[in-house]
C-alpha cells in the first residue's frame, strides 16, 4: 500500500510537500494527477454534497479518526478539482477540522487557507510543468486544459510564479 503518512503534519514548504506527494505516488509526470486516488489510498472518504456549512466550497474533517472531505457538488468540475487539492492540503498539513473557502476566510486571508491554496496550486500546476509548458509556447487556455484547472486558476498561478505573460496569444 502506498499510504503517505511520513510527512503528514511536518513543517514543509507547500511546494516541497506537493512535489514529494506527486513523486511518492508516481504522478510527477502526469499533467492531471488523480487526486481522488490519492485520497482513496490515504483512506479519505470524499463526498460530493449540495451544501456545506457557510456555503463553503469544501471541508476537511475527521469523524472518529476517519478523514472526510466534502466538496460542493454545485461548483464546476474544475472548481471541485481545485477544492479537492486544497482540502488534501489541509489533510497533509494537519490544519484541523472546519468548513473552508468561505467569504470571510478569504477576506481575512487566514494563513491555513493561503497555505492550502499554495499546496493546491503546486499539486495541480507544478512550477516545473508550468515552465515546461511555457517553453513549449502553450497559452494560458492550453495550459488550463492540460492541467484540468480553470482559466482563472491558471492565470493566478502564472501571476504568482512571476510570469508576465500574454495569456491570450502565443507569438
Amino acid at each position: 500500500m502506498l499510504v503517505f503518512s511520513e510527512c503528514r503534519g511536518l513543517s514543509m514548504r507547500e511546494r516541497d510537500l506537493a512535489n514529494h506527494i506527486l513523486n511518492h505516488f508516481g504522478m510527477s509526470n502526469n499533467d492531471q494527477p488523480d487526486l481522488a486516488w490519492i485520497a482513496q489510498i490515504q483512506g479519505i472518504n470524499v463526498q460530493y454534497v449540495p451544501w456545506i456549512e457557510g456555503d463553503a466550497s469544501g471541508w476537511f474533517r475527521e469523524n472518529d479518526g476517519h478523514p472526510i472531505i466534502e466538496i460542493s457538488s454545485n461548483k464546476s468540475r474544475t472548481h471541485q478539482r481545485f477544492t479537492l487539492a486544497h482540502e488534501l492540503g489541509h489533510y497533509f498539513m494537519n490544519h484541523g477540522d472546519r468548513a473552508r473557502d468561505t467569504y470571510q476566510q478569504f477576506r481575512l486571508r487566514e494563513p491555513e487557507e493561503i497555505s492550502a491554496n499554495r499546496f493546491a496550486a503546486e499539486i495541480l500546476m507544478p512550477k516545473s510543468k508550468v515552465e515546461e509548458f511555457l517553453s513549449q509556447g502553450l497559452s494560458q487556455a492550453q495550459m488550463a486544459e492540460r492541467f484540468g484547472v480553470s482559466y482563472e486558476s491558471m492565470g493566478y498561478r502564472l501571476d504568482n510564479l512571476g510570469y508576465e505573460y500574454d495569456r491570450e496569444y502565443v507569438f
